[in-house]
């Protein structure tokens, strides 16, 4: 997701989003609610976004919260199973 900060910035993305569907990548544009939505960690001062689902990257808070809660619930399984 490539996030807008200023009316500048999101102009500029506007352009981007233009250019690239025309060389047919799916994308979507949106304003800073929509982003939030999509990215909760996104600042309130975002005032629009571009997602390119095919352009991804990690998250690292996410990834050790679900990790941490995959291994908390598989302990959990293992505990219970093995009582």
């Amino acid at each position: 997701m490539y996030a807008a900060m200023n009316d500048q910035e999101a102009s500029e993305l506007r352009l981007f989003h233009e250019e690239i569907r025309e060389m047919g990548i799916d994308c979507k544009l949106m304003n800073g609610t929509e982003a939030r939505r999509l990215e909760p960690l996104l600042c309130r001062d975002v005032v629009g976004a571009l997602h390119n689902p095919s352009c991804y990257h990690l998250n690292p808070f996410r990834w050790i919260v679900k990790k941490r809660d995959t291994s908390l619930s598989a302990q959990l399984v293992e505990k219970t199973e093995g009582s």
